[in-house]
């Protein structure tokens, strides 16, 4: 690594290792605060679908102004979430606390992608976005430690109280950040490099990868707690294990990829059938199975983010990266949104371990789609995402 990006990678790891337990432990909070079914997934979708309407705005403006100021806002208006979201239980109020949830949270991630695009892993190698994984996972990992240590003696609530506080204390963080390259790119500009139909067949792909996501948010914490009848301590244990072999195996791939030649389609490919069967034969009464194939669902989602982030990285020119990103991202936020949805309802009708079954065979459907893509591409993840950078 040429350079080290410490801050860069210390306030990313400090803004992951809470956000990660404040995510999975949200749907408890709701419940404790009388929140259930349909009103979860309408809370947490709304924050997606914020994130849905923002996502491209956040990511031109990350190309006309310096991220690291848009970071800094994003930090404020998350600590304020968090002090206002542990005051209040009224339905109304949430949904707008969850709008400014929603703004927080996109914009924070939006404009760090931006800026690690743009200064981290310009014109290296896959090994890059295989450590920023590494961070991102060693940051949950510690997160869900420190949240089991937490709630072994204090209530949830607490974990959003001191998150808030924590938040407001890394905004120091953000004067440290590089500046990124900024200049006023005509949205015409955007238009080009995003290719056809075989860019948009991919784009639906990933749209069917990131409906299990939705299912997570929305019961996956509900899921540990009535159907394996974990506390939250062990919860944020359980947790915290995927993230293990997701640091480990992101980060594997990224030299594979550069040492060894791994073809990208094939590990894509690999990730998403590993993914969507470990989801359904994490449905176990056994603690250990249940935590075996959770790890090896993490091994999969590694393997297919780590391909996602390093097709953006070759595919796009540094000048429009925020704003072509940012349409990626909107799939995957369309994606999570829907399955927030869809999966609430499912699993408050049917039983929380539903969502993860029927999410599951659904990314197995998706694994067969990839296929039937490939054949038609030909080569490639896509024709737009090759070795040679764009001019």
């Amino acid at each position: 690594m040429r350079e080290h990006h410490i801050p860069e990678y210390s306030l990313f790891f400090l803004f992951r290792a809470l956000l990660f337990p404040l995510l999975f432990f949200m749907p408890v909070l709701l419940e404790e605060k009388g929140i259930t079914g349909w009103r979860t997934g309408l809370l947490i979708g709304e924050a997606y679908i914020t994130g849905i309407l923002l996502t491209v705005p956040h990511g031109i403006l990350n190309d006309r102004v310096q991220s690291r100021r848009l970071i800094l806002v994003s930090l404020i208006l998350a600590s304020l979430f968090l002090f206002l979201l542990t005051q209040v239980s009224a339905f109304g109020v949430m949904l707008l606390l969850f709008l400014l949830f929603g703004v927080a949270r996109n914009l924070f991630q939006i404009s760090f992608d931006s800026l690690f695009f743009k200064q981290v892993i310009r014109g290296e190698g896959c090994v890059h976005v295989g450590r920023y994984c590494l961070v991102f996972s060693s940051a949950a990992i510690l997160g869900f430690a420190l949240t089991s240590a937490l709630l072994s003696r204090w209530p949830l609530y607490s974990l959003y109280i001191i998150a808030g506080i924590l938040y407001g204390l890394t905004t120091a963080l953000t004067f440290f950040l590089r500046v990124n390259e900024t200049r006023r790119v005509a949205l015409s500009e955007y238009a080009g490099g995003l290719g056809g139909w075989r860019a948009a067949a991919l784009l639906f792909i990933l749209f069917l990868f990131s409906l299990h996501w939705g299912a997570e948010d929305t019961c996956y914490g509900l899921f540990l707690k009535h159907y394996l009848g974990l506390s939250p301590s062990l919860s944020a244990l359980y947790m915290g294990a995927e993230f293990i072999t997701f640091g480990l195996t992101a980060y594997g791939t990224g030299l594979m990829v550069d040492r060894r030649g791994w073809e990208m389609r094939k590990v894509f490919l690999a990730g998403i059938v590993l993914s969507g069967l470990s989801l359904i034969l994490q449905v176990n009464r056994s603690f250990e199975i249940s935590l075996a194939m959770r790890m090896l669902h993490g091994m999969g989602d590694a393997l297919v983010m780590v391909i996602i982030y390093y097709g953006i990285s070759r595919a796009f020119h540094v000048d429009r990266m925020g704003g072509h990103m940012s349409l990626v991202m909107v799939i995957l936020l369309l994606g999570s949104f829907t399955g927030s949805l869809v999966y609430s309802r499912v699993g408050k009708t049917f039983g929380y371990e539903t969502s993860f079954l029927v999410s599951g065979v659904i990314m197995l459907v998706t694994a067969f789609l990839l296929i039937t893509y490939f054949l038609s591409a030909g080569r490639g993840l896509n024709p737009a995402v090759s070795e040679k950078k764009p001019e």
